[in-house]
């Protein structure tokens, strides 16, 4: 999972380096569907290339289809966040569907049909690209790299890769070590490329490492809550007990529902001369998601009006999902760097990296220690906490972005 959120950063570097976007995005596409025509052959000598050649191609595709969603938009064109906003949509679509489909599949057919749709739906996926490719040539690309380097690379990376799925053992520190070297070279190359704007380079590594600890609080839902429920917190309607796992299913459709009400708010808003800042959309996301880990703690503490008291947790996080995630993304592609814009989207997904590490930790600690459902009541209302006061500081460090930015007046808490 880590080196799912490692690789787009290597992916954004070659873009950078004179890799165009459509060439990227096409390979990024073969070699999913190539990892998951190996995968289904459930071959065991093949399972670790597979693994390694979808790596590969989420680390060309994921970054760089981010960041091409910003290119569609001129420089300071406000339905920059709308289109994120639109994106989004799909990501959400994508990650409800895809576990109840996959998952049913899985169960009732078997893994080589599982990787069989999700190749299919990739070749469908590239198929739409081609056909639309029109729509990207209006955005302009300095394509100087060399083919053979491209492709030299593409290969060690996937060898690389192999190996350190098929050694798991002797490479969780090789891991670690590489990864905290990938962010030091990239961060050096960065520095060394844009020492102009070194203030928005700082600005947004600060933001992403405030946003570490919302990422690893929203995988709560699909990790520890699910645990908590099934083993403390049984849910019934009547005399049918309740899937722990159809309140993560909640969390996603509930963002994909409010996604298109927060467009029209901050219309709205706007349109009475009340345009939300960035920041204030990341703010307010986070005394959301403060609120249902409160109402989380509440819930498991009292153990009354369970299934009301989840329903509206996840509803409120829902919400805060969509003020967070498609704006982070936007304001790396409003403010990062052109010239290194691929490579910080790719580095943007590091601390889903060490969220995701967090998470696990969390989700292992009811394991760890003998204190049974009460401990979750102690974890979500610290998760609470926490995100409550990052939410503070985004609002109180209004000034200190206006500066980072050199643009005061969208970054206060709501600009007109």
């Amino acid at each position: 999972m880590a080196l799912g959120y490692i690789t787009p950063v290597i992916g954004g570097w070659l873009v950078d380096r004179g890799l165009s976007f459509k060439l990227a995005l096409i390979v990024g596409l073969l070699c999913m569907i190539g990892g998951n025509s190996v995968l289904m052959w459930m071959h065991p000598q093949g399972f670790y290339f597979g693994l390694a050649l979808t790596l590969c191609g989420i680390g060309l595709f994921k970054g760089n289809i981010s960041t091409l969603v910003g290119r569609l938009y001129p420089s300071g064109d406000t339905q920059r966040d709308q289109g994120y906003a639109r994106f989004f949509m799909g990501i959400i679509l994508g990650a409800t569907l895809g576990p109840l489909v996959l998952g049913f599949l899985a169960m009732y057919v078997g893994w080589p049909m599982v990787f069989l749709v999700s190749a299919g739906g990739q070749l469908l996926a590239l198929a739409l690209f081609w056909h639309y490719r029109a729509c990207w040539e209006v955005i302009r690309e300095n394509k100087n790299m060399d083919l053979w380097f491209f492709v030299t690379a593409v290969s060690l990376l996937t060898i690389l890769l192999g190996i350190l799925l098929a050694y798991p053992v002797h490479s969780n520190n090789l891991l670690g070590l590489s990864a905290l070297a990938v962010f030091l070279v990239m961060t050096g190359w960065i520095v060394n490329q844009c020492r102009v704007q070194i203030k928005k380079i700082v600005g947004l590594t600060l933001i992403s490492l405030l946003l570490i600890a919302y990422y690893a609080a929203s995988m709560q839902v699909s990790g520890s809550l699910v645990m908590a429920i099934e083993r403390y917190f049984p849910v019934y309607i009547g005399h049918w007990l309740l899937s722990p796992t159809a309140f993560a299913a909640l969390e996603a459709g509930c963002a994909f529902l409010f996604i298109p009400l927060f467009a029209r708010l901050w219309n709205y808003m706007a349109a009475h001369n009340h345009a939300p800042s960035l920041f204030f959309k990341m703010g307010l996301g986070h005394v959301l998601a403060a609120a249902s880990f409160a109402i989380f703690s509440w819930v498991f503490f009292t153990k009354s009006a369970l299934l009301l008291g989840l329903i509206i947790a996840n509803v409120l996080l829902g919400m805060s999902v969509v003020c967070v995630f498609p704006t982070h993304l936007s304001l790396i592609s409003q403010y990062a760097p052109v010239a290194i814009q691929g490579t910080l989207m790719g580095m943007s997904f590091l601390p889903d990296a060490l969220a995701g590490y967090v998470a696990s930790v969390v989700t292992q600690l009811p394991v760890t220690y003998t204190l049974g459902g009460a401990l979750y009541t102690h974890i979500y209302l610290n998760i609470a906490a926490v995100i409550f006061v990052i939410g503070m500081i985004i609002f109180l460090l209004a000034p200190l972005w206006g500066l980072l930015f050199h643009e005061r007046n969208n970054l206060a808490f709501i600009g007109s």
